[in-house]
């Protein structure tokens, strides 16, 4: 238990110092832009792996790290469908 409340208090302090440059919802299968910039076919194709694998809610946090943006997930994304996620951006942003 105090590992987990350790390791939720340090995400806390990293997302402040370092806050996302966009965040995608995924509501009933539908990807949105939450809040920053990210192309039009990032989300298309978020959108369409959230469809094709049925994943009905989630939070995808995209974050600069140096030269290249990472992805943070929420625990309802599978492993395989977090790694779908992160082909698809290195796809568009090599």
């Amino acid at each position: 238990m105090k590992d987990w409340f350790l390791f939720n208090y340090l995400r806390i302090i990293f997302r402040y110092s370092n806050p996302p440059i966009f965040t995608i919802t995924i509501k009933k299968g539908i990807s949105t832009l939450l809040q920053g910039k990210a192309s039009e076919k990032i989300i298309s194709e978020f959108s369409s792996i959230t469809k094709n694998q049925n994943i009905s809610k989630g939070i995808i946090y995209g974050i600069k790290d140096s030269n290249r943006i990472i992805l943070e997930f929420s625990s309802s994304i599978s492993d395989g469908d977090r790694q779908r996620f992160r082909n698809i951006l290195n796809f568009y942003n090599p």
